[in-house]
């Protein structure tokens, strides 16, 4: 083998050095891309997961938030109906003490009448004697 032959092969021996130090290259950063990849995935997968936990917590606390609306409401029921039968029964006792007064009135009333007719009865009596 010459010299030349020898160049030559020293020159092909260097540029596929080169070559092969950039497939290394190469593929190191597809190796950093899958890891990179990877770990994106697992962060998605986590925050999916994150997602999930949030919503049924969301869902949880809607359900929550709705029972108690639904009981408020149900209070308010119960109270607005209390204070209704509370004033249904003011105005019927009113109007049963205004019976009573009135026929209390009327007996008293008659028996006013009575005694009047005794004391001019006995008026009378007296006068005729």
């Amino acid at each position: 083998m010459g010299d030349e032959e020898l160049r030559r092969l020293e020159g092909d021996c260097i540029r596929l050095s080169e070559e092969l130090d950039e497939a290394r290259a190469a593929n190191a950063e597809l190796a950093r891309e899958a890891r990179d990849g990877a770990h994106w995935e697992g962060v998605a997968d986590r925050m999916r997961e994150e997602i999930v936990r949030l919503s049924e917590l969301l869902r949880y606390e809607h359900n929550r938030a709705n029972s108690a609306i639904d009981r408020e409401t149900t209070a308010e029921e119960a109270r607005d109906e209390v204070e209704r039968r509370q004033e249904r029964d003011r105005y019927r006792l009113a109007w049963l003490s205004a019976r009573r007064r009135a026929a209390d009135e009327s007996v008293f009333g008659m028996e006013a009448l009575a005694l009047r007719d005794e004391e001019i009865h006995r008026l009378r009596a007296r006068l005729e004697a």
